[in-house]
């Protein structure tokens, strides 16, 4: 099945064609001529940067890339430039050498939460901030950039500015002309795919998707006070549950959430913990007042990389489509998964024990902050994913994984540093 592109509009399309033109009429101007790009699969290359951005989900979607940079070039220097919000899922990552942060507006301003004071303070922090992170790469010396996200503002601020030689990015949002190597953005693909597919200039195909995400001992000592603090006994079968979302439409109601969550506790003898960021915390609130069984409101109680120790820990995640969600796939929690206006083939390949649950609509893929096809926050098409369809797949789910014994985050496999 072809999948729809999430954000390439005709419109934005046209744009980056325009904005592309225009460029390329600035070089001439001024002198600058296209060279044949050269080839990157001989290339001596001694540091590679590459730019992740924007969300929490991208950064662990981008997580094969630097295990296959790494099998390709065991010797290099790779460096990671991600947000403050990503950093911890990166910072024991194995494959890299450096995590640099940068915070940039256009990303830092789209986060819930964010009022009109905080967004003038983000633009105005950003020039020092951005100096502060390309003078330092300068100084290192980079011999290839790649942005995964292919993105215009990026491309201009950062991957023409750090030195490199060579820059690589996709042809999406326009600013090839400051790329030396520019490849078609594909349409048909999962978001994974998209990243990997980045690096076929350097050689690499047929890499590995499964998303990676290392826990260290500081997230696995805190997630295990986490629990002790809240009285959470031992060997505890936890049930994690997510009612956020980075937007209202991909949220499914908090009252089925409810109903799923009191059953499945109640059959399978599980402890329910609500889990959530700081700007989740009224929707978490509301879940745990409908709840009856025994359960714990752990919203903003953890950094993420301390919440993947605590999905590490437990015997099943139910969320939506969203970081939590990722997160729990990453370390092969087994998952019960609810997409709305995305449809899962199109974000990356399926986990090794996550059950998907999605209701195809024309509509599909959808980017807006409110459906359109009725009058309540969240979409039409998560109010079709029933509250027995859900416990089923739940159920069933739990059965299959029975073997596993519940880990505490102590017990946990923590990679050497």
């Amino acid at each position: 099945m072809k999948i729809r592109l999430l954000v390439q509009t005709p419109y934005k399309r046209r744009l980056a064609s325009l904005v592309d033109r225009l460029m390329r009429l600035l070089y001439w101007l001024i002198g600058r001529r296209a060279t044949k790009p050269a080839d990157l699969a001989t290339a001596d290359l001694r540091h590679i940067v590459v730019l992740r951005l924007d969300h929490v989900g991208d950064v662990l979607l981008s997580t094969p890339v630097y295990r296959a940079l790494r099998q390709r070039f065991p010797a290099a220097r790779l460096t990671a430039i991600v947000g403050p919000w990503s950093r911890g899922l990166l910072e024991v990552n194995p494959h890299l050498d450096e995590v640099l942060v940068l915070s940039v507006p256009w990303w830092a301003n789209v986060r819930d939460g964010i009022g009109l004071v905080a967004r003038l303070r983000n633009w105005l922090q950003f020039p020092l901030h951005w100096w502060g992170v390309v003078r330092r790469v300068r100084r290192s010396g980079v011999d290839l950039v790649i942005d995964l996200r292919a993105d215009l503002r990026q491309i201009v601020c950062l991957v023409s500015t750090i030195g490199a030689p060579y820059r690589l990015s996709y042809r999406r949002s326009g600013g090839d002309v400051l790329l030396t190597h520019a490849l078609s953005f594909p349409s048909a693909v999962d978001e994974v795919a998209k990243n990997l597919g980045l690096l076929a200039p350097l050689g690499i195909s047929d890499a590995e998707t499964t998303l990676e995400l290392h826990v260290g001992a500081p997230a696995v000592a805190a997630a295990e006070a986490c629990l002790m603090s809240v009285g959470i006994a031992p060997q505890t079968k936890l049930l994690l549950v997510h009612p956020g979302g980075r937007t209202t439409v991909r949220r499914w109601p908090t009252h089925n959430y409810a109903m799923v969550a009191e059953r499945l506790a109640r059959e399978h003898d599980l402890v329910v913990c609500v889990i959530g960021s700081n700007d989740e915390r009224e929707t978490c609130a509301a879940l745990s007042r409908l709840l009856t069984v025994t359960h714990f409101d752990l919203c903003g109680r953890t950094s993420l990389v301390e919440l993947a120790a605590l999905l590490q820990a437990a015997r099943l995640f139910i969320g939506a489509d969203s970081g939590p969600c990722h997160l729990a796939v990453a370390v092969g929690t087994p998952s019960v998964v609810l997409y709305g206006p995305t449809p899962p083939e199109a974000i990356r390949p399926a986990g090794a024990h996550e059950a998907r649950l999605y209701v195809r609509y024309p509509c599909s893929p959808c980017l807006q902050v409110r459906c359109e096809a009725w009058d309540k926050p969240w979409g039409k098409c998560l109010d079709d994913l029933g509250t027995e369809a859900v416990y089923q797949r739940a159920d069933r789910l739990l059965s299959e994984t029975a073997g596993a014994a519940p880990r505490r985050p102590d017990q946990l496999k923590i990679p050497p540093s």
